[in-house]
């Protein structure tokens, strides 16, 4: 993620707020480091919930961007949760036109926005 979309969705970084975030997700096993071979290319987190599984983040390295790293990651998720009979729903800032347009071409409409946020689910 740039600095512009993360200054314009968060409001700039809380190095305490985001490493207690960060501890609780790890602690839960929400978050799931990607790899191209031996390579960290990326993170994604997701947490269960009854009625979903809800994608709470996903990174990508900016050296492996446009690769289809994101579109694997999302699809994966979208079939774990078909065989789970569950759907998924997602957030992306307002500010990410790419994401925005990768969860629409697989399958995601918007349910709701907030003044951060586009609420999306599949």
């Amino acid at each position: 993620m740039n600095r512009e979309i993360f200054d314009a969705t968060w409001g700039g970084w809380d190095e305490e707020r985001h490493r207690r975030h960060t501890d609780a997700c790890w602690d839960a096993g929400d978050i799931e480091i990607i790899l191209c071979g031996r390579q960290q290319v990326g993170m994604i987190q997701v947490h269960r919930h009854v009625d979903a599984l809800e994608i709470s983040e996903v990174q990508v390295a900016r050296t492996a961007q446009g690769q289809g790293i994101g579109t694997v990651l999302i699809r994966e998720v979208v079939a774990r949760a078909a065989d789970a009979g569950l759907a998924v729903r997602l957030s992306v800032g307002l500010q990410n036109q790419r994401a925005i347009a990768l969860y629409q071409r697989l399958g995601f409409v918007e349910v709701e926005r907030s003044e951060s946020h586009v609420h999306m689910v599949r």
